[in-house]
Parts: structure tokens; sequence; C-alpha cells
């Protein structure tokens, strides 16, 4: 069995009662708690594969809108799943172009509706786990934390347009 499969089926055992929530932690709070978001399990995955040597890469999917309201805003969120390579990751066609990247698609919320809506790579996923810290600090107030998990986030992707639309309203809020 390749190392991708491996650490696939490790993580759909050990997540057999796994509580996926909202929240955004670390690997180690999503281990301990056995609980958190998409991007909780992305960096929970993205933790084992580098301990491992796995090359990854993760796709955005967009479904029905999902969103909450809290006071006056309304929040949106987006998913990430994460593909784990294989060590022998290329089959070729007889001219030796490479046609297929083996690997394990590691998904959360595997949903029929969903829409693939764009490629992403581990610098993506660091900023995503930045912004969704940034928001929630925002909404608590926490400006100073705020602005510090913000800026962490554009310094990974700084055309990120869930950051950069996190940065908007969080000058928006410093005016009011």
């Amino acid at each position: 069995m390749r190392d991708d499969q491996v650490l696939g089926r490790f993580l759909d055992a050990k997540l057999d009662n796994f509580s996926y929530d909202g929240e955004t932690l670390t690997a180690t709070e999503a281990t301990l708690k056995r609980a958190g978001n998409c991007i909780s399990l992305a960096v929970l995955t993205q933790a084992y594969a580098n301990v491992l040597g796995i090359k990854t890469s993760y796709a955005k999917v967009d479904s029905y809108p999902m969103f909450r309201k809290h006071q006056e805003f309304i929040i949106t969120s987006s998913h990430f799943k994460t593909k784990l390579f294989a060590n022998r990751a290329t089959e070729g066609d007889e001219n030796g172009q490479q046609t297929l990247i083996k690997g394990t698609v590691v998904d959360y919320f595997p949903d029929q509706d969903s829409v693939f809506s764009g490629n992403a790579q581990y610098e993506d996923l660091v900023a995503k786990f930045y912004t969704n810290l940034a928001v929630s600090t925002l909404l608590e107030a926490d400006y100073d934390l705020s602005y510090s998990l913000l800026s962490a986030a554009l310094k990974y992707a700084p055309r990120d347009a869930e950051a950069i639309n996190t940065a908007a309203l969080y000058i928006s809020m410093l005016v009011i």
C-alpha cells in the first residue's frame, strides 16, 4: 500500500468520532479536541503529511451557500479538500506525457452537490487558516490580534480575495 493510502486510511479511522464544527484549530488542538472545521482537518492532514514526507495540494470546493449571521455580518464559508500524492506519483501515456497524478483525496465533507472552484497550495491553506482566525477575533472586537492574523494571511497569499475582503471589513470597523 502506498504512503498516501496508509495516511488516508489512518485519518479515516482516527477521525471516526470527529466533531465537525466551525472552529479553526491547529493540528494539535484538532487532535486533542477531536473537533474542528475543514481547515483544521486540512492542517492536521498536512502535519501528518509533513512527518511522512508526502506531498500535498488542495482544491477549493463550493456548494450551496453556507453562511451564518453574527450581529450585522453574514459569514460565508468555503471548503478545502486535500490531495495526498503518491510517492510513485505519475503515469504516462505512450509518448511519456504525464496524464495522471496518483494520490488519495481526503475530503471531510464529501458532497455530491459541490463544485470544484480552484486549485490551492500550501500557502493558500495557511492564508485561509489565518483569515478564519482573523474573522473570529474581528467579531470579538480584538482588533490588534485581528490585524496581526490578517497580516500573516496576506504574507502567505497577498491576492487572496477572502483575506482582502476581511481586511476591508477590519478597516470599516475601525472607521465606524
